[in-house]
This record gives structure tokens, sequence and C-alpha cells, in this order.
């Protein structure tokens, strides 16, 4: 059975997407989710985590949105996730810690 923290790790593995061009951030696919869903989902990182995002548009469709990790909680999310990131996903997490160092 999965941790909550190696669950956010398995998620950002699976579903998230580094930024690189426009808000050097990660965004994660919620495309499925609900409004409420996605902002529920916000409010655990925020409450549990400590991790500030936002509710992004996809721009594919309405009603379709993603979670944008604000650039202030980036080294807290790669700190958070990195014991935990799947070895198949690892450069996913060196990614993360590159993208935070460039940014302090």
């Amino acid at each position: 059975m999965l941790t909550p923290v190696a669950s956010i790790a398995y998620w950002l593995a699976s579903d998230g997407t580094y930024c690189r061009e426009q808000t050097k951030t990660v965004t994660i696919a919620t495309d499925s989710y609900s409004v409420p869903e996605v902002d529920r989902l916000r409010g655990i990182l925020l409450d549990k985590y400590g991790i500030n995002s936002t509710r992004i548009s996809n721009g594919h469709g309405k009603d379709q949105y993603k979670i944008r990790v604000a650039k202030s909680s980036m080294a807290k999310l790669q700190q958070l996730v990195e014991p935990d990131m799947p070895d198949s996903m690892r450069g996913q997490a060196l990614a993360i810690s590159f993208i935070v160092s460039r940014l302090s």
C-alpha cells in the first residue's frame, strides 16, 4: 500500500509536466476531475504539505483544468516527492531539482 506522499510522487510521475519555457513550474493533469475535485486536491496539497498552487484551464475544453504548482512551492514539492519517486521517473525528480536550483 502506498503512503499519501508516495501517492503524490506517483501522481506527479504519471501526470506531472515541467513547463520549462513559460512558467518554470510543474503542472499536474486533472482534466477529468470536476472543479470542486481539483480545488479539493489543491486544498490537500496546501493544508497537509504547504504546497501552493493554482487551477488553470487546460486550453482544450470547457471545465477541464490542471493544477499548477507555484514557483514558491517548487523546492517543497521536490523535497516531498524525491524519496518516493519511482525509479523509472527519477529523471523527473532530477528535473524538478534542477528547476529549484535555478530559481534560487
